[in-house]
Protein backbone atom coordinates (compact mmCIF):
# COMPACT_ATOMS: atom_id res chain seq x y z
CA UNK A 1 0.00 0.00 0.00
CA UNK A 2 2.63 2.11 0.97
CA UNK A 3 4.26 1.71 -2.53
CA UNK A 4 1.44 2.26 -4.17
CA UNK A 5 0.57 5.85 -2.49
CA UNK A 6 4.65 6.18 -3.21
CA UNK A 7 3.73 5.75 -7.35
CA UNK A 8 1.25 7.79 -7.41
CA UNK A 9 2.51 10.78 -5.62
CA UNK A 10 5.47 10.53 -8.10
CA UNK A 11 3.03 10.24 -11.08
CA UNK A 12 0.73 13.46 -9.66
CA UNK A 13 4.79 15.29 -9.53
CA UNK A 14 5.49 14.47 -13.19
CA UNK A 15 2.26 15.35 -14.69
CA UNK A 16 2.12 19.07 -12.88
CA UNK A 17 5.99 19.78 -14.02
CA UNK A 18 4.07 18.77 -17.83
CA UNK A 19 1.63 21.19 -17.62
CA UNK A 20 3.68 23.90 -15.56
CA UNK A 21 6.01 23.44 -18.34
CA UNK A 22 3.36 23.88 -21.63
CA UNK A 23 2.14 27.37 -20.04
CA UNK A 24 2.94 30.49 -21.57
CA UNK A 25 5.12 33.13 -20.47
CA UNK A 26 3.50 36.29 -18.99
CA UNK A 27 3.19 39.37 -21.46
CA UNK A 28 5.92 41.69 -21.31
CA UNK A 29 5.95 44.81 -19.13
CA UNK A 30 3.96 47.60 -21.02
CA UNK A 31 6.05 49.88 -18.50
CA UNK A 32 9.51 50.97 -20.17
CA UNK A 33 12.13 52.28 -17.29
CA UNK A 34 14.21 53.99 -20.41
CA UNK A 35 11.69 56.12 -21.26
CA UNK A 36 11.93 59.55 -21.52
CA UNK A 37 9.15 62.13 -22.02
CA UNK A 38 9.39 65.05 -24.01
CA UNK A 39 9.40 68.36 -23.37
CA UNK A 40 6.02 70.05 -23.53
CA UNK A 41 5.81 72.56 -26.04
CA UNK A 42 5.64 75.96 -25.04
CA UNK A 43 3.53 78.67 -27.06
CA UNK A 44 4.05 82.40 -25.70
CA UNK A 45 2.06 84.01 -28.52
CA UNK A 46 0.01 83.74 -31.17
CA UNK A 47 0.08 86.55 -34.02
CA UNK A 48 -1.87 87.16 -37.45
CA UNK A 49 0.51 87.37 -39.97
CA UNK A 50 0.51 90.83 -41.84
CA UNK A 51 -2.95 91.69 -40.67
CA UNK A 52 -4.80 93.57 -37.96
CA UNK A 53 -7.13 90.16 -36.73
CA UNK A 54 -7.83 86.42 -38.31
CA UNK A 55 -10.16 85.69 -40.29
CA UNK A 56 -11.95 82.19 -40.78
CA UNK A 57 -10.07 79.70 -43.35
CA UNK A 58 -7.44 82.40 -44.83
CA UNK A 59 -5.36 84.03 -42.19
CA UNK A 60 -2.31 82.41 -41.44
CA UNK A 61 -1.01 82.82 -37.78
CA UNK A 62 2.24 82.70 -36.11
CA UNK A 63 2.35 80.45 -33.36
CA UNK A 64 5.70 81.49 -31.43
CA UNK A 65 7.29 79.39 -28.82
CA UNK A 66 9.81 76.04 -28.27
CA UNK A 67 9.45 72.73 -28.09
CA UNK A 68 7.84 72.23 -31.09
CA UNK A 69 9.28 69.76 -34.39
CA UNK A 70 10.21 70.50 -37.92
CA UNK A 71 7.92 67.23 -38.97
CA UNK A 72 4.06 68.60 -38.93
CA UNK A 73 3.06 65.20 -39.39
CA UNK A 74 3.95 65.06 -35.60
CA UNK A 75 1.88 68.17 -34.71
CA UNK A 76 -1.32 69.02 -34.11
CA UNK A 77 -2.49 72.85 -33.71
CA UNK A 78 -6.17 72.80 -31.98
CA UNK A 79 -8.43 75.50 -32.54
CA UNK A 80 -10.89 74.29 -29.82
CA UNK A 81 -11.48 70.94 -31.21
CA UNK A 82 -10.83 71.67 -34.77
CA UNK A 83 -7.44 70.75 -36.17
CA UNK A 84 -5.63 73.46 -37.81
CA UNK A 85 -3.71 73.33 -41.10
CA UNK A 86 -0.31 73.54 -40.79
CA UNK A 87 2.07 75.10 -43.25
CA UNK A 88 5.80 74.93 -41.76
CA UNK A 89 7.40 74.70 -38.36
CA UNK A 90 10.47 74.95 -36.73
CA UNK A 91 11.49 74.49 -33.12
CA UNK A 92 10.18 77.71 -32.17
CA UNK A 93 8.05 79.15 -34.87
CA UNK A 94 4.44 77.37 -36.35
CA UNK A 95 2.73 78.60 -39.48
CA UNK A 96 -1.05 77.18 -39.48
CA UNK A 97 -4.17 78.62 -41.49
CA UNK A 98 -7.12 79.34 -39.71
CA UNK A 99 -9.67 76.86 -39.44
CA UNK A 100 -13.01 77.99 -41.71
CA UNK A 101 -15.14 78.97 -38.36
CA UNK A 102 -15.41 82.19 -36.49
CA UNK A 103 -16.62 82.89 -32.31
CA UNK A 104 -14.38 85.06 -29.72
CA UNK A 105 -12.00 83.53 -27.53
CA UNK A 106 -11.34 80.51 -29.53
CA UNK A 107 -9.02 77.98 -27.71
CA UNK A 108 -5.43 77.30 -29.44
CA UNK A 109 -3.05 74.50 -28.29
CA UNK A 110 -0.33 72.75 -29.47
CA UNK A 111 0.51 69.00 -29.16
CA UNK A 112 3.59 66.98 -30.29
CA UNK A 113 3.09 63.36 -30.95
CA UNK A 114 5.00 61.67 -28.11
CA UNK A 115 4.35 64.31 -25.41
CA UNK A 116 2.21 63.77 -22.64
CA UNK A 117 1.22 67.70 -22.25
CA UNK A 118 -0.37 70.10 -24.77
CA UNK A 119 0.70 73.48 -24.53
CA UNK A 120 -0.62 76.05 -23.02
CA UNK A 121 -3.65 77.81 -24.00
CA UNK A 122 -4.14 81.01 -26.00
CA UNK A 123 -6.99 82.36 -27.04
CA UNK A 124 -8.09 84.74 -30.35
CA UNK A 125 -11.15 85.71 -31.58
CA UNK A 126 -11.59 84.77 -35.25
CA UNK A 127 -13.84 87.06 -37.90
CA UNK A 128 -15.84 85.87 -40.44
CA UNK A 129 -14.08 85.92 -43.93
CA UNK A 130 -17.16 85.89 -46.04
CA UNK A 131 -21.19 86.86 -44.93
CA UNK A 132 -24.17 87.53 -46.62
CA UNK A 133 -25.40 91.07 -46.68
CA UNK A 134 -27.65 92.31 -43.94
CA UNK A 135 -31.52 92.89 -44.48
CA UNK A 136 -31.65 91.36 -47.65
CA UNK A 137 -34.12 88.12 -48.00
CA UNK A 138 -32.24 86.25 -50.33
CA UNK A 139 -35.59 84.11 -50.77
CA UNK A 140 -37.29 86.17 -52.10
CA UNK A 141 -34.89 88.91 -53.42
CA UNK A 142 -31.85 89.04 -55.99
CA UNK A 143 -29.01 91.58 -55.87
CA UNK A 144 -28.27 93.00 -59.51
CA UNK A 145 -25.32 95.39 -58.45
CA UNK A 146 -23.76 97.54 -55.84
CA UNK A 147 -22.77 100.74 -55.40
CA UNK A 148 -21.04 102.98 -52.14
CA UNK A 149 -20.58 106.06 -50.99
CA UNK A 150 -18.07 107.67 -48.49
CA UNK A 151 -20.50 107.73 -45.48
CA UNK A 152 -20.86 103.85 -45.56
CA UNK A 153 -23.60 103.55 -47.16
CA UNK A 154 -24.20 101.31 -49.94
CA UNK A 155 -27.19 101.40 -52.65
CA UNK A 156 -28.43 97.63 -54.45
CA UNK A 157 -30.38 97.15 -57.11
CA UNK A 158 -32.31 94.08 -56.79
CA UNK A 159 -35.08 91.69 -58.67
CA UNK A 160 -37.29 89.38 -57.26
CA UNK A 161 -36.37 85.94 -58.02
CA UNK A 162 -38.77 85.93 -60.47
CA UNK A 163 -36.72 88.83 -62.17
CA UNK A 164 -39.46 91.27 -61.50
CA UNK A 165 -37.76 94.97 -60.68
CA UNK A 166 -37.94 96.08 -56.98
CA UNK A 167 -35.82 98.91 -57.58
CA UNK A 168 -33.03 100.57 -55.99
CA UNK A 169 -32.26 99.88 -52.07
CA UNK A 170 -29.82 101.89 -49.55
CA UNK A 171 -28.46 100.30 -46.81
CA UNK A 172 -27.51 102.31 -44.08
CA UNK A 173 -24.13 101.45 -42.24
CA UNK A 174 -25.94 100.04 -39.11
CA UNK A 175 -28.00 98.27 -42.08
CA UNK A 176 -31.61 100.33 -41.64
CA UNK A 177 -32.97 99.76 -44.90
CA UNK A 178 -34.83 102.37 -46.98
CA UNK A 179 -36.24 102.48 -50.93
CA UNK A 180 -34.02 104.66 -52.57
CA UNK A 181 -35.24 104.44 -56.46
CA UNK A 182 -37.50 102.86 -58.87
CA UNK A 183 -37.15 101.27 -62.27
CA UNK A 184 -37.70 102.01 -65.39
CA UNK A 185 -39.89 99.10 -66.59
CA UNK A 186 -41.48 95.74 -64.49
CA UNK A 187 -37.92 93.87 -64.98
CA UNK A 188 -35.51 96.26 -64.99
CA UNK A 189 -32.60 96.09 -63.16
CA UNK A 190 -29.41 97.93 -63.23
CA UNK A 191 -26.20 96.12 -63.71
CA UNK A 192 -23.65 98.80 -63.05
CA UNK A 193 -24.01 101.35 -60.62
CA UNK A 194 -21.43 104.26 -59.14
CA UNK A 195 -21.89 106.91 -56.72
CA UNK A 196 -20.31 110.01 -58.30
CA UNK A 197 -20.16 113.98 -58.19
CA UNK A 198 -22.61 115.25 -55.35
CA UNK A 199 -23.49 111.93 -53.95
CA UNK A 200 -25.60 111.15 -56.67
CA UNK A 201 -25.69 107.62 -57.69
CA UNK A 202 -25.39 106.37 -61.54
CA UNK A 203 -26.59 103.50 -63.50
CA UNK A 204 -26.50 101.27 -66.61
CA UNK A 205 -29.36 100.02 -67.98
CA UNK A 206 -29.35 96.46 -70.17
CA UNK A 207 -29.06 97.39 -74.00
CA UNK A 208 -29.08 101.03 -73.47
CA UNK A 209 -26.79 103.52 -74.99
CA UNK A 210 -26.41 105.77 -71.95
CA UNK A 211 -25.72 106.51 -68.10
CA UNK A 212 -28.72 106.99 -65.83
CA UNK A 213 -28.79 108.96 -62.62
CA UNK A 214 -30.97 108.54 -59.38
CA UNK A 215 -32.16 112.08 -58.12
CA UNK A 216 -31.16 111.54 -54.28
CA UNK A 217 -34.14 113.58 -53.00
CA UNK A 218 -36.68 111.27 -54.01
CA UNK A 219 -37.87 108.24 -54.92
CA UNK A 220 -38.33 108.18 -58.42
CA UNK A 221 -37.15 106.13 -61.45
CA UNK A 222 -33.64 107.44 -63.02
CA UNK A 223 -33.24 109.79 -65.94
CA UNK A 224 -30.40 109.79 -68.46
CA UNK A 225 -27.11 111.80 -67.65
CA UNK A 226 -25.92 111.02 -71.41
CA UNK A 227 -27.80 108.62 -74.23
CA UNK A 228 -26.86 107.58 -77.69
CA UNK A 229 -28.51 110.53 -79.24
CA UNK A 230 -24.77 112.38 -78.31
CA UNK A 231 -22.08 113.34 -80.99
CA UNK A 232 -20.62 110.99 -81.40
CA UNK A 233 -23.16 108.87 -81.00
CA UNK A 234 -22.56 106.68 -77.26
CA UNK A 235 -22.82 102.82 -77.77
CA UNK A 236 -24.07 100.26 -75.35
CA UNK A 237 -22.30 100.92 -72.19
CA UNK A 238 -21.90 97.63 -69.13
CA UNK A 239 -19.73 99.62 -67.23
CA UNK A 240 -18.08 102.95 -66.47
CA UNK A 241 -15.52 104.60 -63.73
CA UNK A 242 -14.67 108.24 -63.09
CA UNK A 243 -11.42 109.79 -63.19
CA UNK A 244 -9.24 112.50 -60.81
CA UNK A 245 -11.28 114.90 -62.38
CA UNK A 246 -14.54 113.29 -62.00
CA UNK A 247 -15.01 112.49 -65.79
CA UNK A 248 -16.61 109.55 -66.60
CA UNK A 249 -14.68 106.77 -68.31
CA UNK A 250 -17.74 104.12 -70.14
CA UNK A 251 -17.11 101.31 -72.58
CA UNK A 252 -19.35 98.27 -73.65
CA UNK A 253 -21.02 96.53 -76.62
CA UNK A 254 -22.30 97.40 -79.88
CA UNK A 255 -20.87 98.60 -83.72
CA UNK A 256 -17.92 99.99 -84.00
CA UNK A 257 -17.58 100.01 -80.18
CA UNK A 258 -14.95 101.79 -78.53
CA UNK A 259 -14.19 103.64 -74.89
CA UNK A 260 -15.77 107.18 -74.04
CA UNK A 261 -14.81 109.88 -71.83
CA UNK A 262 -18.02 112.35 -70.59
CA UNK A 263 -17.52 115.16 -68.95
CA UNK A 264 -19.48 117.02 -66.14
CA UNK A 265 -20.57 118.75 -68.94
CA UNK A 266 -21.85 115.84 -71.02
CA UNK A 267 -19.50 116.47 -73.65
CA UNK A 268 -18.87 113.02 -75.34
CA UNK A 269 -15.14 112.09 -76.39
CA UNK A 270 -15.12 108.49 -78.29
CA UNK A 271 -11.41 106.86 -78.45
CA UNK A 272 -11.36 103.70 -80.94
CA UNK A 273 -11.15 100.31 -79.03
CA UNK A 274 -11.75 97.05 -80.89
CA UNK A 275 -13.64 94.70 -78.37
CA UNK A 276 -16.34 94.11 -76.00
CA UNK A 277 -16.02 96.09 -72.77
CA UNK A 278 -17.34 94.41 -69.64
CA UNK A 279 -15.93 96.31 -66.79
CA UNK A 280 -14.23 99.60 -66.43
CA UNK A 281 -11.56 100.85 -63.59
CA UNK A 282 -9.40 103.91 -63.14
CA UNK A 283 -6.57 103.36 -61.06
CA UNK A 284 -2.85 105.31 -60.60
CA UNK A 285 -3.52 107.48 -63.83
CA UNK A 286 -4.84 104.95 -66.52
CA UNK A 287 -7.96 103.34 -67.18
CA UNK A 288 -8.30 99.50 -67.13
CA UNK A 289 -10.72 97.78 -69.34
CA UNK A 290 -11.47 94.22 -69.53
CA UNK A 291 -12.62 93.54 -72.67
CA UNK A 292 -13.70 90.00 -74.76
CA UNK A 293 -11.52 90.37 -78.07
CA UNK A 294 -13.05 88.45 -80.74
CA UNK A 295 -10.29 86.06 -82.75
CA UNK A 296 -10.23 83.54 -85.52
CA UNK A 297 -10.52 80.74 -82.70
CA UNK A 298 -12.13 81.42 -79.47
CA UNK A 299 -12.41 84.90 -77.69
CA UNK A 300 -9.77 86.06 -75.60
CA UNK A 301 -10.52 87.45 -72.29
CA UNK A 302 -8.08 90.38 -71.69
CA UNK A 303 -7.31 93.59 -69.27
CA UNK A 304 -5.67 96.67 -70.73
CA UNK A 305 -3.97 99.50 -69.36
CA UNK A 306 -4.21 102.70 -70.87
CA UNK A 307 -2.24 105.64 -70.10
CA UNK A 308 -4.45 108.45 -69.56
CA UNK A 309 -3.13 111.93 -70.51
CA UNK A 310 -2.96 114.67 -67.93
CA UNK A 311 -2.50 117.16 -70.52
CA UNK A 312 -5.59 116.41 -72.62
CA UNK A 313 -7.28 113.95 -70.98
CA UNK A 314 -6.47 112.12 -74.26
CA UNK A 315 -5.67 108.08 -73.98
CA UNK A 316 -2.37 106.51 -74.69
CA UNK A 317 -1.60 103.17 -76.52
CA UNK A 318 -3.15 100.04 -74.77
CA UNK A 319 -0.72 97.37 -72.95
CA UNK A 320 -2.12 93.82 -72.59
CA UNK A 321 -1.75 93.83 -68.31
CA UNK A 322 -3.59 90.59 -67.88
CA UNK A 323 -4.79 87.69 -70.34
CA UNK A 324 -7.36 85.16 -68.40
CA UNK A 325 -7.96 82.88 -71.04
CA UNK A 326 -4.16 82.33 -71.84
CA UNK A 327 -3.68 80.67 -67.85
CA UNK A 328 -4.29 77.19 -67.72
CA UNK A 329 -7.26 76.47 -66.22
CA UNK A 330 -8.94 79.29 -66.62
CA UNK A 331 -9.13 79.01 -71.13
CA UNK A 332 -13.11 79.81 -71.23
CA UNK A 333 -13.14 81.94 -68.34
CA UNK A 334 -15.16 85.15 -68.60
CA UNK A 335 -14.17 88.50 -66.88
CA UNK A 336 -16.53 90.11 -65.58
CA UNK A 337 -15.12 93.08 -62.79
CA UNK A 338 -11.90 94.12 -62.08
CA UNK A 339 -11.10 96.64 -58.72
CA UNK A 340 -7.82 97.44 -57.06
CA UNK A 341 -6.29 97.62 -53.49
CA UNK A 342 -4.49 100.39 -52.06
CA UNK A 343 -1.52 98.80 -52.95
CA UNK A 344 -2.27 98.16 -56.40
CA UNK A 345 -3.35 94.64 -56.22
CA UNK A 346 -6.28 93.74 -59.11
CA UNK A 347 -8.98 91.75 -58.43
CA UNK A 348 -10.64 89.71 -61.77
CA UNK A 349 -13.85 88.53 -61.08
CA UNK A 350 -15.00 85.42 -63.41
CA UNK A 351 -17.74 83.62 -64.31
CA UNK A 352 -15.31 80.32 -63.19
CA UNK A 353 -15.23 78.10 -60.48
CA UNK A 354 -12.51 80.34 -58.55
CA UNK A 355 -14.80 83.19 -58.39
CA UNK A 356 -12.25 86.35 -57.86
CA UNK A 357 -8.58 85.95 -58.91
CA UNK A 358 -5.80 87.98 -57.60
CA UNK A 359 -3.10 89.52 -59.71
CA UNK A 360 -0.02 91.00 -58.24
CA UNK A 361 1.17 92.99 -61.54
CA UNK A 362 1.32 92.83 -64.90
CA UNK A 363 0.71 89.55 -66.59
CA UNK A 364 1.39 87.95 -63.22
CA UNK A 365 0.20 84.36 -62.12
CA UNK A 366 -3.28 84.89 -61.09
CA UNK A 367 -4.10 83.16 -57.44
CA UNK A 368 -7.85 82.49 -56.49
CA UNK A 369 -8.97 84.69 -53.58
CA UNK A 370 -9.31 83.57 -50.07
CA UNK A 371 -8.86 79.56 -51.64
CA UNK A 372 -12.23 79.45 -53.57
CA UNK A 373 -13.48 80.18 -50.59
CA UNK A 374 -16.17 82.83 -51.93
CA UNK A 375 -17.65 80.56 -55.01
CA UNK A 376 -18.44 80.58 -58.78
CA UNK A 377 -19.42 83.06 -60.78
CA UNK A 378 -19.07 86.47 -59.63
CA UNK A 379 -21.20 89.41 -61.75
CA UNK A 380 -19.86 92.70 -59.91
CA UNK A 381 -18.10 93.62 -57.30
CA UNK A 382 -17.39 96.95 -55.90
CA UNK A 383 -15.20 98.00 -52.24
CA UNK A 384 -16.84 100.23 -49.74
CA UNK A 385 -15.09 102.62 -47.56
CA UNK A 386 -13.53 100.33 -45.25
CA UNK A 387 -12.05 96.70 -45.55
CA UNK A 388 -15.43 95.11 -47.42
CA UNK A 389 -15.75 93.93 -50.57
CA UNK A 390 -19.59 93.48 -51.76
CA UNK A 391 -19.77 90.97 -54.31
CA UNK A 392 -22.67 89.74 -56.69
CA UNK A 393 -22.51 86.47 -57.37
CA UNK A 394 -24.99 83.52 -58.47
CA UNK A 395 -25.38 80.15 -56.51
CA UNK A 396 -25.91 76.92 -58.09
CA UNK A 397 -29.21 76.34 -60.10
CA UNK A 398 -30.85 74.07 -57.60
CA UNK A 399 -30.19 76.96 -55.03
CA UNK A 400 -33.21 78.96 -53.54
CA UNK A 401 -30.80 81.84 -53.20
CA UNK A 402 -29.63 81.94 -57.15
CA UNK A 403 -27.98 85.38 -56.52
CA UNK A 404 -26.66 86.62 -53.41
CA UNK A 405 -24.44 89.60 -52.09
CA UNK A 406 -21.46 88.64 -49.72
CA UNK A 407 -19.80 91.04 -47.57
CA UNK A 408 -15.98 90.16 -47.97
CA UNK A 409 -13.78 91.15 -45.50
CA UNK A 410 -10.50 91.54 -47.51
CA UNK A 411 -8.31 93.31 -44.48
CA UNK A 412 -7.33 96.27 -46.88
CA UNK A 413 -8.32 99.74 -48.27
CA UNK A 414 -9.24 100.17 -51.75
CA UNK A 415 -7.89 102.24 -54.19
CA UNK A 416 -9.53 105.43 -54.30
CA UNK A 417 -13.30 105.88 -56.18
CA UNK A 418 -13.00 109.20 -57.50
CA UNK A 419 -16.20 109.47 -58.15
CA UNK A 420 -17.49 109.30 -54.46
CA UNK A 421 -14.39 111.75 -53.34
Amino acid sequence: MKKMNTRILLIAVLGFTLINGCTKDPAASLFDPNYANGLQPVMTAVTPENAAYAIAGVTTLDLVGSNFTTDISKMIVYFDAVPAQILSATPTLIQVRTPNFYKDSVKVRVSVIGVEKFSEIKYINIKPSIVNADSIDFTKEEAASVAADKYGNIFVSMTSTSGLGLGVYKFGPNGTRTKYALNIGAFTSYPSMKVGPGDTVFATLVGQAGILYFDPTTVAAPKFFVRGTTNPPLKIVKDFDYDAQKNIWAGGDGLGAGIFRIDRLKNVTEFPFSGVVNAVRVYNNALYVAATIATSASPSEIVYKIPINAADTSLGTPVKYFELTAQSGYESNKITAIAFDADGVMYVGTNGTAGILVVTGQNAAPTPLYFGLIGSSVLTFQWGTGTVLYVVKLNDVSSKTPQVLLKVDMQKQSAPYYGRE
